[in-house]
């Protein structure tokens, strides 16, 4: 398939199978989620006959990059594998509300309201297992190409990895070996 410029087409609309399907998966907000179709048309264009295809997402945002790659592996019995990378930002509202109540960066509140803790991994999690994090089965329905159930899940692996800032002076005074021994 050779992509068109531009694509006037239902299911790359990302109100509805952006934002409001994310929301079937996730209970927090994220501004300007794509399209799960929209993102699932262009990886056709690109990997369709590359099963194997590693797909590298560096703005990972609300993982819709790696759902559509569940997706297509679903489709054909592809063996794509997607690597996200993806800060835990928050908005500037969120920013300043939580500043505003006292917390800083690396307070486990803060953390926790990040994309990557919020959005991100939430979301990898329930499209998979067909659960949202609250262990009830999701409700809704996939659209286009193949249609089923969100409940029904999917067979990916996947693994998380969460790298943190170590302060240099406490490397040198061997106060964090702990934290650099995986390494």
């Amino acid at each position: 398939n050779v992509p068109k410029t531009v694509w006037y087409k239902k299911s790359h609309n990302s109100g509805t199978y952006g934002r409001s399907l994310l929301l079937d998966f996730v209970d927090t907000e994220f501004d300007f989620p794509k399209s799960l179709y929209s993102v699932e048309d262009i990886l056709r264009c690109f990997v369709l006959d590359n099963k194997n295809a590693v797909i590298l997402d560096f703005f990972g945002g609300s993982g819709t990059t790696a759902h559509a790659t569940f997706r297509l592996n679903k489709q054909d019995g592809g063996l794509r594998k997607c690597i996200l990378v993806t800060n835990n930002e928050l908005s500037k509202s969120e920013s300043e509300r939580l500043k505003e109540r006292g917390l800083e960066e690396g307070h486990k509140e803060w953390t926790e309201q990040g994309i990557f803790h919020s959005a991100t991994m939430p979301r990898i999690k329930s499209a998979i297992s067909g659960m949202k994090s609250s262990g009830e089965s999701l409700t809704g329905n996939y659209a286009f190409v193949d249609k089923f159930p969100y409940s029904d899940g999917f067979e990916e692996n996947v693994r998380f990895l969460e790298l943190g800032y170590v302060d240099y002076d406490m490397i040198q005074r061997n106060r964090s070996f702990g934290d650099i021994a995986p390494i």
